[in-house]
C-alpha cells in the first residue's frame, strides 16, 4: 500500500466533493468525473460505481439516489482499498493536476489569465454574452427562457 497514493487520492476526493454543482446539467457533474479519475489512477481495483460512472451506466447518480457514487461517496470506502504504488513522476503529475484543478475551482486561474474584453464583447454582437448569462440564470431558476414573439421577429429581421 502506498501512503502517497492514499494521501493524493484523499485530496482528489476532497476536491471533488467541494466542486460546485451544475444546476443546468444535473446529469453531468464534474466532481463525479474527478472522483472516477482519482479512483482509476490510485486504486488497484476501482469500485464498480467508478466504472459505472465512466461507462455512463449510473442512472441513479443522475437522479441523486442509490449508489454511493450518486451520494458523493465514490472512494468513500478507500480505507479498505488497495492503492497502486506510484512512481515519482506519477506523483508529481498528480500534484500538478491537483493544483490546476484547485486553481480552476478557486477562480485564481481566471484572475491570472483574464479573458480580453474583445472576446467578451465581440464587435458583431456586443451584448451576446450578457444575454446568454441572463438566460442561463433564468434557466437555473426554472424560469421560461424561450424567446417571445417580438424577440423572434427581431431575430428574423436581424435587428437583435
Amino acid at each position: 500500500m502506498s501512503a502517497s497514493a492514499r494521501a493524493l487520492h484523499g485530496r482528489f476526493i476532497s476536491l471533488a466533493s467541494a466542486w460546485p454543482r451544475d444546476p443546468l446539467r444535473p446529469t453531468a457533474q464534474f466532481g463525479l468525473s474527478i472522483r472516477a479519475a482519482a479512483d482509476r489512477a490510485f486504486l488497484a481495483s476501482p469500485p464498480s460505481e467508478t466504472q459505472d460512472i465512466m461507462d455512463g451506466k449510473l442512472s441513479n447518480a443522475r437522479n441523486g439516489v442509490g449508489h454511493a457514487a450518486a451520494k458523493g461517496e465514490v472512494g468513500a470506502g478507500s480505507e479498505d482499498a488497495k492503492f497502486k504504488q506510484l512512481t515519482t513522476i506519477e506523483e508529481s503529475n498528480a500534484e500538478r493536476a491537483l493544483s490546476v484543478l484547485q486553481a480552476l475551482k478557486d477562480g485564481s486561474a481566471n484572475s491570472e489569465f483574464p479573458t480580453p474584453s474583445s472576446i467578451l464583447r465581440p464587435a458583431s454582437h456586443p451584448e451576446y454574452y450578457d444575454q446568454l448569462l441572463q438566460t442561463i440564470q433564468k434557466a437555473s431558476q426554472g424560469q421560461d427562457v424561450s424567446p417571445s414573439f417580438g424577440q423572434r421577429v427581431k431575430l428574423f429581421f436581424g435587428m437583435r
